[in-house]
């Protein structure tokens, strides 16, 4: 299951990630309670993004171009 909510992520981000591009990746807590956490982010490449989205176990992630 979380293997095939990765690949949805991954498709987007491999096919639009740019270094103008900020990040709010959703995650569950560590007691894997209901309550959602996020963390935003503005750095990376797209393997530090596709690494830190495993390791959190993301939900979801939002994501836009930065305004410059």
């Amino acid at each position: 299951m979380f293997e095939k909510a990765l690949n949805t992520l991954a498709i987007p981000l491999t096919i639009s990630h740019t270094s103008s591009m900020g990040y709010r990746i959703w995650f569950k807590g560590i007691d894997n309670n209901d309550e959602l956490k996020c963390k935003k982010t503005y750095w990376g490449t797209l393997d530090e993004i596709m690494a830190y989205i495993m390791f959190a176990g993301a939900v979801r992630v939002d994501h836009w171009l930065i305004d410059t």
